[in-house]
């Protein structure tokens, strides 16, 4: 099924309360930055580090918040998952890339 807008049309009639009107939409496609920069200076290790920090940046919170540790067992766990990832990412980077679809919305609110 092709992405479209339809969805998003749903989701604002859903909240009556808001009265949102989407105005205009496109979906677009955006390139793996970090495995472009990987296909120009080959390194491997960089690659890794680079996908390992921008997964942690907004995954830490939801995956971790919740677990009942000591102090620092937390972040522990965390650094050693993320440095799997890193490890994982570095070992085959073609196998890591990611393929971002970008809904591009312009939403008018009633004044």
């Amino acid at each position: 099924m092709e992405p479209d807008a339809r969805g998003v049309h749903r989701a604002l009639r859903c909240r009556r309360r808001s009265r949102a009107q989407l105005l205009e939409s496109e979906l677009d496609f955006a390139p793996d930055a970090y495995l472009a920069a990987y296909r120009e200076d080959h390194d491997a290790q960089k690659f890794g580090a680079a996908v390992s920090a921008f997964l942690r940046a907004f995954t830490e919170p939801s995956l971790f918040s919740g677990l009942a540790r000591a102090a620092g067992a937390t972040s522990t766990i965390a650094d050693r998952v993320y440095a799997r990832v890193a490890e994982a990412a570095a070992a085959d980077p073609e196998a890591m890339e990611t393929l971002w679809h970008v809904a591009v919305l312009r939403i008018a609110k009633p004044a």
